[in-house]
């Protein structure tokens, strides 16, 4: 742990990363329409951030590689999401670390995004599936197709909770959105749906997830990624 925040080397000869060098940018805020502020863990397949709304980032650390550069710098490339409110900075940062790395060797910007509501992103989370939920993500989408680093292709990828997300955020339509890859999701949550099977809540899952939210929600933002910090988490805990 560094700083407050957990840290992972990748070993990039063991797990077949691409050609890209890769750049982390540990935390980066998108702010909504609705003054909400988006809070994101970056991986960007190149050393070179200038010209790149990152380089104003107070951080950022090179993972592997040396880069396959443009003339001016940096491709244009696609952007890859992970939507979740799975806290990116201490509790599946070790998971992010690697995993977000090796799609961006291969030249996408990758990009794990806390829900809004959880981990470092301000508002509240009151459950799971709701349409505020998708259309953050839906302008989130547009947001980072618009940027000068991205040639207007985003996909989102996933498994449970994102492969869920990523199905009902393809269904709004975003024009920027051209792929999803979803793992362990349905359509059809009324009869095929981890928590519910015939309309029928699974006590066997239900249970120990709902606790497991209950927890991770009434954590605390990153002091080091959050200056209100306190506020935002005294807000969650007594409205959400």
């Amino acid at each position: 742990m560094l700083g407050g925040e957990i840290m992972y080397k990748v070993d990039k000869d063991k797990h077949g990363f691409g050609s890209y060098a890769v750049t982390m940018i540990p935390h980066f805020t998108v702010d909504l329409r609705d003054g909400t502020k988006s809070a994101m863990r970056v991986w960007f397949p190149s050393t070179d951030l200038r010209n790149t709304c990152f380089h104003r980032s107070e951080s950022h650390e090179l993972c592997i590689g040396k880069s396959i550069q443009t003339s001016n710098g940096f491709n244009h490339v696609p952007a890859l999401l992970e939507y979740i409110p799975y806290r990116k900075s201490d509790y599946l940062a070790c998971r992010d670390y690697e995993y977000h790395a090796w799609f961006c060797s291969y030249g996408y910007v990758s990009i794990r995004v806390d829900m809004r509501g959880s981990g470092d992103s301000t508002g509240i989370y009151h459950d799971e599936y709701l349409p505020q939920e998708q259309m953050d993500a839906v302008e989130l989408i547009e947001w980072f197709s618009s940027q000068p680093w991205c040639n207007g292709s985003v996909g989102m990828m996933g498994k449970s909770w994102a492969g869920f997300t990523g199905l009902q955020v393809a269904y709004e339509q975003p024009k920027s959105l051209k792929a999803v890859i979803s793992a362990y999701s349905t359509d059809d949550r009324y009869n095929d749906d981890i928590h519910y099977m015939g309309g029928c809540v699974l006590g066997n899952g239900m249970a120990n997830w709902g606790a497991f939210m209950q927890v991770i929600n009434a954590m605390p933002p990153s002091a080091i990624n959050v200056k209100d910090w306190e506020q935002q988490w005294l807000k969650r805990l007594n409205v959400s």
